[in-house]
């Protein structure tokens, strides 16, 4: 789009029909990247268990230490990628924020949808709506 006599490529450029769309990108991305973050942690809660389960399973049957432990070992190790996965897709929910300032869509939020905790390390931050607002 041409403005001012030269070409014009950011937000303000696009088209109405072209803003909804990207903000139903970003909602379908955030939708996503939550449900990502959500399995990460489900995986890891069972993981978990499990890695509890068979040290249970062990004393309760009387066998050694030795017993079992490099099953131990492995679910554990488990354990801490799915931590170190989390992470990852954490920083990566991070980065999507940026992209999304790129594409015009700053002001674009999902927040409050039953699955989004919202940020708990700072209790200060807005409330959460439940809907997609433009802000």
């Amino acid at each position: 789009m041409m403005q001012g006599g030269r070409w014009f490529t950011g937000p303000r450029a696009t088209s109405r029909s072209t803003e909804l769309k990207r903000a139903e990108m970003v909602v379908r991305g955030t939708q996503r990247l939550v449900e990502v973050e959500n399995s990460i942690g489900a995986a890891f809660s069972t993981t978990a268990r499990l890695a509890g389960d068979l040290e249970d399973l062990r004393m309760s049957s009387g066998l050694s230490a030795v017993i079992g432990q490099d099953a131990l070992s492995d679910v554990s190790r488990a354990v801490s990628l799915l931590v170190e996965a989390r992470g990852v897709i954490v920083r990566a929910h991070g980065h999507l924020d940026a992209v999304k300032t790129q594409i015009g869509c700053r002001s674009v939020t999902l927040t409050g949808n039953g699955t989004d905790k919202g940020n708990t390390d700072d209790p200060t931050g807005p409330p959460h709506t439940g809907r997609l607002r433009a802000v």
